[in-house]
């Protein structure tokens, strides 16, 4: 299996001026996006900008492109998950408040199919909690353009009238399976403010 590089990537990055690159605290409790918090549980390197793909960040362990967290938060109705270079907003499918969760998880497998994945298939859609809400977890698969085979699990709900995901990708072969535990960890870690608290900020 071809491997990117990670310090190359990083490199590029910094040369590019296009993202920001750092390292994860694994211990530290970290806020990624729309007032939610986890804990890493290992050390991650972490970036926004490009190489996020419309994600408020993306934290990787061997690489970006490779293995990757994607955590898509705060998404207001008429907004895409993702945002794609060189696909118009136009062609993108569009979150709605309205939404239904096996709607959320079919938009989120359309997103995928924007980015240039084939094959991307979607099941298992079953209630779990959000930190203290009530979300949805949803497994898949797909295939990058050179024919790789990808797993997946997806973490997401509805709040305040506004969506967030956690997306976890990696080859099907070896990767996913050695890092899914640690990703389990994080999406148990998710806390998220209580309605009184949030009423009591307003």
């Amino acid at each position: 299996m071809k491997m990117r590089c990670l310090p190359a990537l990083l490199v590029c990055a910094a040369l590019g001026g296009c993202v920001s690159v750092k390292a994860v605290d694994g211990m530290a409790e970290t806020n990624v996006g729309d007032d939610i918090m986890v804990t890493p549980q290992i050390a991650w390197a972490g970036a926004n900008g490009v190489l996020a793909r419309g994600a408020s960040s993306v934290w990787t362990i061997d690489g970006f492109g490779l293995n990757e967290v994607r955590f898509f938060t705060g998404i207001v109705a008429g907004d895409p998950v993702m945002r794609i270079p060189n696909v118009d907003r136009k062609d993108l499918t569009v979150y709605s408040a309205m939404m239904l969760p096996d709607e959320i998880m079919e938009l989120t497998a359309a997103s995928l199919g924007k980015e240039g994945f084939g094959q991307v298939r979607t099941d298992g859609l079953r209630p779990v909690p959000f930190g203290s809400v009530t979300g949805f977890r949803f497994d898949l698969t797909f295939t990058t353009q050179d024919g790789l085979l990808m797993k997946g699990a997806a973490l997401f709900a509805q709040r305040r009238n506004k969506l967030d995901m956690i997306l976890y990708t990696a080859p099907a072969e070896y990767y996913f399976d050695r890092s899914m535990p640690v990703v389990e960890k994080i999406f148990t870690s998710v806390r998220v403010p209580d309605a009184s608290s949030m009423r009591a900020a307003n």
